[in-house]
């Protein structure tokens, strides 16, 4: 069964962009979670509406071993997962990059920063 493409306009809220989806009969998925398991070329959001499935044939990725892995595995998803998690959060981040979190809201054209608190890195 083919992936359809659909387009999502948001520029109506204020966004200011269209974003792209894949459907199949009972799961969506974002071009990010489409080119970690096919190979959909430098335009991943052009080409026929339905792809990669059906009478299209996309070619796997690169990283489609890694896909099917942990498709087939919540305890191997888990292992890889959590630790990376914790990493990423314990790098801490640049003075002044953080927003308050009413500068958050859409429409918002002068954010307000805080400054970090910046946890030591765990090894």
């Amino acid at each position: 069964h083919p992936w359809g493409r659909t387009s999502n306009d948001f520029t109506s809220l204020g966004i200011g962009r269209t974003t792209t989806q894949w459907n199949d009969i009972n799961r969506m998925m974002l071009t990010t979670d489409m080119v970690l398991a096919y190979d959909l070329g430098d335009e991943p959001n052009t080409g026929g509406l339905f792809r990669c499935g059906g009478p299209v044939a996309c070619p796997p990725s690169s990283t489609r071993a890694h896909v099917d892995k942990f498709r087939a595995s919540n305890a191997d998803w888990y292992a890889a997962f959590f630790p990376a998690w914790q990493k990423l959060q314990e790098l801490g981040y640049a003075e002044g990059t953080l927003k308050a979190l009413d500068a958050c809201s859409i429409g918002t054209s002068s954010p307000t920063t805080t400054s970090p608190t910046t946890a030591s890195p765990t090894t």
